[in-house]
């Protein structure tokens, strides 16, 4: 499976109940990603992404792309027993520092994937956007 993740700059993901941040040219990058397929997501990331095609909110986002070998974008959740089912693992670095309740909890080194390469982009919301892409 392919996981979508969001991260300020020391890992945090979700501050007070909210995103650390949403950027649209991120979300056009990910759908690129994506392709045709299916991006699976919660309920938290449902009214990021509920006007975007191919979107499936469900209760366990993470579980059902490892059974079928998709797409999944987690924002309120890490990887836990899961992460040995990650075949690429996409990180979206906001490149500064903001406060947060819950960091990324995997090491995708630690997991066995290697980090196939960086990109930086112009966001909406952030002047540079790191892209990391690791895998299997």
């Amino acid at each position: 499976m392919t996981v979508f993740v969001c991260t300020e700059k020391l890992g945090g993901m979700v501050f007070n109940g909210r995103r650390v941040s949403r950027d649209s040219e991120m979300i056009k990058d990910m759908l690129r990603e994506v392709g045709g397929g299916v991006l699976y997501v919660a309920e938290f990331s449902e009214k990021l992404l509920s006007a975007e095609e191919g979107v499936e909110v469900c209760r366990d986002p993470l579980a059902k792309a490892a059974r079928r070998g998709g797409f999944c974008f987690i924002e309120d959740r890490g990887l836990g027993k899961l992460a040995k089912k990650v075949d690429r693992l996409i990180i979206y670095n906001w490149n500064r520092d903001y406060p947060f309740d819950m960091k990324f909890d995997t090491d995708p080194i630690a997991i066995g994937l290697r980090l196939e390469g960086t990109t930086e982009f112009p966001g909406t919301s952030h002047e540079v956007i790191t892209k990391e892409v690791y895998v299997r």
